[in-house]
């Protein structure tokens, strides 16, 4: 145990914290604009100008559209070796409450048609990079099967509580898919991990807006209209 926070610890002179915070444009190896427009070729031509419309709502929709985007963000970011199970949407609204198998109430992430293996702290960079529900309509949809689905303005007032019970389940689920011992040395006692990826999460937020409105203004201009 002793050896997995040591190891823990030493990933910390690999990736500093304050690299953790960092985040420039200048830094990406590809342009968001033309990664979204790129994914366009591979969709049904009838369909791309209603992801285009949707995409350009609100930097909101336009961030759950762009994965492929924050995903080679993340993917040119520092590694710092300590692995989990990824889940590739891992924002406030795909978290919820759902029935186990003995039909109790369990709140826990959903959604892993995107899953893959990964550097921790990407989990927590893509839950953070837009924790907010601002302008969205609310509703709760609650089946037979037990799902209970938040979404929007009513988790509003409540982001903060919400949010640290998502925070919670992530840290459960690192724990369990990856080496728990070592994420612990790594992250250390203190608040400097926190605060860097909140840090992240800020800068990450200002360049999803910034990267929504280049692409309401392409579409204005026509791109992702069917021809």
């Amino acid at each position: 145990m002793g050896e997995r926070r040591a190891s823990g610890r030493a990933a910390r002179d690999r990736v500093p914290f304050r690299s953790l915070a960092d985040w420039g444009s200048s830094t990406r190896g590809r342009d968001a604009l033309a990664t979204v427009l790129a994914q366009n070729e591979t969709r049904v031509p009838e369909l791309v100008p209603i992801r285009m419309s949707r995409m350009s709502a609100s930097p909101w929709t336009y961030y759950r559209g762009a994965a492929a985007v924050m995903a080679a963000d993340l993917g040119a970011a520092p590694h710092t070796g300590i692995e989990v199970q990824l889940c590739g949407d891992a924002h406030v609204l795909n978290f919820g409450l759902w029935a186990t198998p003995e039909r109790q109430l369990s709140f826990d992430l959903r959604d892993f048609d995107e899953t893959v293996r990964g550097p921790f702290q990407a989990a927590s960079d893509i839950f953070l990079g837009w924790t907010s529900v601002r302008g969205l309509d609310f509703y709760v949809r609650q089946f037979r099967d037990m799902k209970v689905i938040p979404n929007g303005e009513l988790i509003a007032p409540f982001l903060v509580p919400f949010a640290e019970r998502c925070a919670h389940v992530l840290a459960r689920s690192h724990a369990r898919t990856g080496d728990a011992m070592e994420i612990a040395g790594y992250i250390g006692k203190g608040r400097r991990f926190d605060e860097a990826m909140a840090e992240f999460a800020v800068a990450y937020a200002d360049q999803t807006a910034h990267d929504h409105r280049e692409l309401v203004a392409a579409v204005s201009a026509g791109a992702g209209q069917r021809r």
